[in-house]
């Protein structure tokens, strides 16, 4: 009976693991409101 929640608990699990993992984990964590690219003529403008 305990091998049984054993091997349903690992199943959960794995599942649960493999679901997880994304390949655009990076695209979906950016900050939107930082500058990737600043256009240079805006950097040493004269306030």
């Amino acid at each position: 009976m305990k091998l049984k929640y054993i091997m349903a608990s690992l199943l959960i699990g794995g599942c649960a693991f493999i679901s997880s993992c994304k390949d655009d984990f990076t695209e979906i964590n950016t900050n939107p409101t930082v500058v990737s690219k600043p256009d240079p003529r805006y950097l040493f403008t004269e306030h």
